[in-house]
């Protein structure tokens, strides 16, 4: 039990280290990904968001468009704004790097977990030897 355990542990450290890998090098085309997301956002949505970051438009407010609200009242005031594209990737790749930073971390976990197996696994199997040559000497236990 004590072996498939190890190998569990293993399969998990590999995967949780895979599964932080991927999200780090997705963090890496950030912008290019949310310029997607916007795009199929409603204008509702995309609303919101531009009330949330205080910001006018993806890129800038003239390229896509922006959308009327409170906070792009007029063409006046969306371009004095900046585009949405900083602080919406800045407040995802704030989230991805605590989701992949968590990933690496029960990696981490996992490691020292299968040297603890190791180091289980060898003190039982150093043990059967003594007993073995315990009783290959009749030297009571």
């Amino acid at each position: 039990i004590l072996r498939f355990h190890g190998y569990a542990v293993v399969f998990c450290a590999v995967f949780s280290m895979s599964i932080g890998l991927v999200i780090w090098f997705e963090t890496l085309k950030t912008r290019s990904n949310m310029a997607a997301l916007w795009a199929q956002q409603t204008p509702h949505v995309q609303s919101l968001l531009q009330q949330k970051f205080q910001c006018c438009g993806y890129m800038s407010a003239t390229s896509p468009p922006f959308v009327l609200d409170n906070t792009c009242t007029n063409s006046l005031v969306a371009a004095s704004l900046q585009g949405c594209v900083t602080p919406f990737s800045n407040f995802a790749n704030n989230f991805l790097d605590l989701v992949f930073t968590a990933a690496f971390g029960v990696a981490a976990l996992d490691f020292l977990l299968v040297l603890s197996v190791a180091c289980l696994f060898k003190e039982r199997k150093e043990r059967e030897r003594f007993k073995f040559i315990d009783a290959k000497s009749d030297i009571p236990i």
